[in-house]
């Protein structure tokens, strides 16, 4: 059955809710499903994703990156050599120091922030 081999490659270029069903009707009837791509397959396309990704534009950074990736060397811990407890706390403070800010500020503070803020954004367009 040629022709509904080449019906169903036409319909599968089109994406319209009411051809779904006849999408379906087809597949039935040529006794094959659209194969599923394979893990050999998925692990190909996520290969290709990463040597696809995009690479900085500085040279020093390109260079370090390219080392990175041809050494396969882990990222370095931020938190390494820190003190555990100091970390948490430092953590929950910057959780709740916005909110805590805010409570604590008036109407009129708020305002005067917000003002500045304005003025630092418009002095930055006009540079």
């Amino acid at each position: 059955m040629p022709g509904a081999c080449d019906r169903l490659a036409m319909l599968d270029r089109s994406r319209n809710e009411d051809q779904e069903a006849e999408k379906e009707a087809v597949r039935k009837a040529v006794g094959n499903p659209i194969p599923k791509a394979s893990a050999e397959q998925v692990a190909a396309r996520v290969a290709e994703a990463e040597r696809r990704r995009k690479r900085p534009a500085d040279l020093n950074r390109l260079a370090a990156s390219i080392v990175s990736d041809a050494t396969d060397e882990d990222k370095p811990d931020p938190d390494a050599g820190k003190d555990p407890a100091a970390v948490a706390l430092g953590r929950r403070g910057g959780l709740k120091g916005g909110k805590a800010r805010a409570e604590k500020l008036t109407a009129e503070q708020r305002s005067e922030i917000a003002r500045k803020a304005a003025a630092a954004r418009w002095a930055a367009q006009e540079d």
